[in-house]
């Protein structure tokens, strides 16, 4: 009898615990995650922003980044060409072992194989988008008979995109501008 008392005294502590948790606010509040936004712009230089004191270049956003104290003043990517410094900046990984590299005949598109940071930090509950140039293959299947090349935003771990294949931007994602949309 004493066994069953102290069972049925185990469950019934067990019980109010589990409500006292359930209802504290921390339970029930969702979890609170920055947002994470990656801006990334080919050939910028130290100079050429507002806050740098640039004379003719605009940059009203990035100006009001550096008043409230956030200074983007030393980020550098892996390669001067802007392939490979996109690869490595989504996959954390040297470009060069993602397949791409500075020379002629390195990869041109992003692998299935990689692992990006869209696809990480969804396993986290974060929402993801890709908006602007992607330059890390073609956003078509159809292009130029070459399947191989074919590498989209969503492949890569987006949940929305709006894109451009190449870096001039057009009206529609889809229309590759010429020889430019092969670096």
């Amino acid at each position: 009898m004493l066994i069953v008392r102290f069972l049925i005294g185990s469950v019934i502590a067990i019980a109010c615990v589990g409500n006292i948790i359930a209802a504290s606010p921390q339970a029930t509040q969702p979890i609170k995650r920055p947002n994470l936004v990656l801006c990334m712009a080919d050939d910028l230089g130290w100079g050429d922003t507002g806050y740098n004191g640039h004379a003719r270049i605009k940059t009203p956003h990035l100006d009001e980044m550096a008043k409230a104290g956030a200074r983007l003043n030393r980020f550098y990517v892996g390669s001067p060409l802007c392939i490979p410094s996109r690869a490595g900046l989504l996959t954390g990984r040297v470009a060069v072992r993602c397949g791409m590299g500075n020379d002629p005949g390195a990869t041109t598109h992003l692998r299935d194989e990689e692992t990006t940071i869209a696809e990480l930090v969804k396993t986290k509950g974060y929402a993801t988008g890709h908006f602007g140039k992607w330059h890390l293959g073609m956003l078509t299947p159809d292009y130029r008979g070459e399947k191989k090349v074919l590498m989209t935003p969503g492949m890569a771990g987006f949940d929305e995109w709006f894109s451009t294949p190449s870096s001039v931007a057009t009206f529609d994602p889809y229309i590759d501008p010429g020889a430019i949309g092969r670096a």
